[in-house]
């Protein structure tokens, strides 16, 4: 009766996660998440307010935007005449979702839409890395332990996930990429954990000891998380926060009714305690480290997750054929004249000039004085007098929005030009320093971009903070943990591992040249906190049978971390978001594994009494 029980139990559970599967809807990111939530644009002209947002479009039906424009969801269409067959288009961030929907047919291009391109993307790889790669880890998963194993641990799993995506229907969370994202690393979370109930030789006091104090070092991953200041990283930790409330709730009903199995398996012996591996370990670690102190190479830090999407494709064509959709706005701010003087406007000019001559990155013009001068005159604006500018003046007041060229008192003056929406942070980084060496070049005039733009350094500062604040509150909290628990400074030792695999992470970053993104702090704070379960299990073990707990205790702690692994390894047949999640957590995890296996043993035996 027991095999049919848990057979209907396993097809009833699969029926009902289908079912709540269903009633979830993903929403699309808002690109707004990629930013920290207290940055704002403060500025006079409506294009720059953070209310507004600016899209391309090409090819598109005059008729449907002219349609747009009357019902008032489109503020303005600017017909871009050096470009093929493309439209500027202006709207309320709060129309963002309509115009998108309403255009979704069209060939549009813009930040505002790379939330729903890497919202797309990002279901996409997590259908095809539950319908293809996970089928494809089964038959590794069932090698590595056995069938038995896999039908009732995902019994288990099932359940989890009955609790989990119920919570969500009930409550009606709004679920998007961050939240799924964390969903995703919570199954895996969940499945590792479950691995102590049946391949841990590990008595039930210290079972749960350990179990606890994992779940209370991941829950405040989460809750550091939450402080972020980018708003995708804040949404990851508060969802992870509640998976793992939900993953708390379910640990302690199971503790009074499904008892501890204790399978073995013997290809786990063969990972001993071996001097020759941990020596051949410790001089690859050293050679790393002396190839990536001589490289010339830096750090490299980049926020925009576009530029690591595959729909770099389609994003490539479009600014191929069309034009380039990322829209930069600099002002020029004149500090002893307006600009409806003829020797103020000529300075103005000249700098317009300086900018687009030797402008750092490929760009393309769409707006500024020179050019619209131009066009209504056919003529140089440094030729104008004071007649033929109040003329300009005039045309330029009923011919299209004059607050997206100058402000109202005339003393600042905007240029809008366009860069790639692929553009690395290290390259806007370089526009800033560019625009600052103009700045400094024109004594009377203020010359910066404005928006986002102007604060890529402050992000950039901002992020790092935030990795490294939680970074060190993770390890002082384990820390603080274990000097309670033993009273021995001499433990920190345990940590050694931990802080390797941290300056390996980094060193082949800089080695490789591979950046360092917003999933990287999700990766290295949920790295802490994991790796603080394998320390805390081998320690609590360690304090009552000193040594032999390397011959016990390892045991499910390879395992977890070999599937664990398996599992994120196998998000590099994804991409996006997903992918670099999957391969940084996993490979710190790998490196932490290795060195925890054959090297912390030597250093507990050599400097550690019991």
């Amino acid at each position: 009766m027991k095999p049919l029980f848990k057979t209907l139990t396993f097809v009833l559970l699969v029926v009902v996660n289908l079912f709540y599967i269903n009633k979830i809807t993903i929403v699309p990111m808002n690109i707004e998440s990629f930013f920290p939530q207290d940055s704002m644009v403060e500025n006079n002209t409506s294009i720059l307010k953070n209310s507004k947002r600016i899209l391309f479009s090409a090819n598109t039906d005059k008729k449907a935007l002219d349609a747009l424009r009357e019902d008032g969801i489109l503020n303005d269409v600017m017909n871009l005449e050096n470009f093929n067959h493309t439209s500027m288009l202006i709207f309320r961030q709060s129309d963002q979702h309509e115009i998108i929907s309403k255009l979704n047919n069209e060939t549009i291009l813009g930040p505002p839409i790379v939330g729903e391109i890497l919202s797309k993307e990002f279901i996409s790889d997590t259908k095809n890395y539950l319908m293809y790669v996970i089928p494809f880890l089964l038959p590794i998963f069932i090698l590595l332990t056995s069938l038995r194993y896999l039908f009732l641990i995902s019994i288990e799993m099932l359940f989890i996930s009955f609790l989990l995506l119920s919570s969500i229907a009930y409550y009606g969370y709004e679920i998007n990429v961050s939240f799924s994202l964390s969903l995703v690393f919570s199954y895996i979370y969940a499945f590792t954990i479950l691995n102590y109930f049946f391949y841990g030789n590990i008595d039930s006091q210290h079972l749960w000891k350990g179990l606890m104090i994992s779940l209370l070092t991941t829950i405040l991953s989460a809750v550091i998380l939450m402080q972020s200041s980018f708003s995708i990283i804040a949404d990851f930790g508060k969802s992870l926060l509640m998976w793992m409330i939900v993953l708390v709730c379910y640990l302690f009903i199971r503790r009074f009714f499904i008892k501890v199995r204790h399978f073995d398996l013997s290809w786990l012996d063969h990972f001993r305690k071996d001097q020759l591996i941990a020596k051949y370990i410790i001089f690859f670690l050293i050679l790393l480290g002396i190839l990536a102190l001589i490289q010339s190479n830096k750090l490299i830090i980049n926020l925009n997750p576009v530029s690591s999407s595959y729909s770099s494709q389609h994003i490539n064509k479009f600014e191929q054929e069309h034009i380039l959709a990322q829209p930069v706005v600099i002002g020029i701010r004149s500090h002893e004249c307006t600009y409806r003087e003829v020797n103020c406007v000529k300075e103005l000019s000249a700098i317009v000039e300086d900018i687009t001559h030797d402008f750092p990155l490929k760009m393309e013009s769409i707006m500024d004085i020179n050019s619209l001068y131009y066009r209504f005159t056919g003529a140089n604006i440094q030729e104008t007098n004071r007649e033929k500018l109040a003329q300009f003046y005039l045309a330029l007041e009923f011919s299209s929005n004059p607050e997206y060229v100058m402000n109202s008192d005339t003393t600042q003056a905007y240029m809008l030009l366009n860069i790639s929406i692929k553009s690395s942070t290290q390259s806007l980084t370089e526009l800033m320093y560019f625009l600052n060496n103009i700045d400094k070049k024109y004594q009377y005039f203020t010359i910066d971009s404005l928006g986002h733009l102007a604060q890529i350094q402050q992000y950039k500062e901002m992020f790092f903070e935030e990795t490294f604040m939680g970074m060190s509150i993770m390890l002082g909290f384990i820390i603080i943990v274990f000097l309670f628990y033993y009273g021995n400074i001499s433990m920190i030792i345990a940590f050694i591992p931990a802080l390797i695999t941290l300056c390996i992470f980094f060193a082949l970053h800089v080695l490789f040249s591979v950046s360092i993104s917003l999933m990287s702090l999700v990766s290295l704070i949920l790295f802490i906190g994991l790796i603080g379960d394998n320390i805390i299990h081998i320690f609590i073990c360690y304090k009552k049978n000193g040594t032999l707990c390397f011959k016990t205790v390892y045991k499910p702690i390879i395992l977890s971390n070999i599937l664990m692994i398996i599992s994120l390894f196998g998000m590099a047949f994804t991409g996006t978001l997903l992918q670099k999640f999957g391969l940084e957590l996993g490979l710190l995890l790998a490196v932490h594994l290795l060195l925890l296996v054959y090297v912390l043993p030597i250093l507990v035996v050599k400097y550690l009494k019991y």
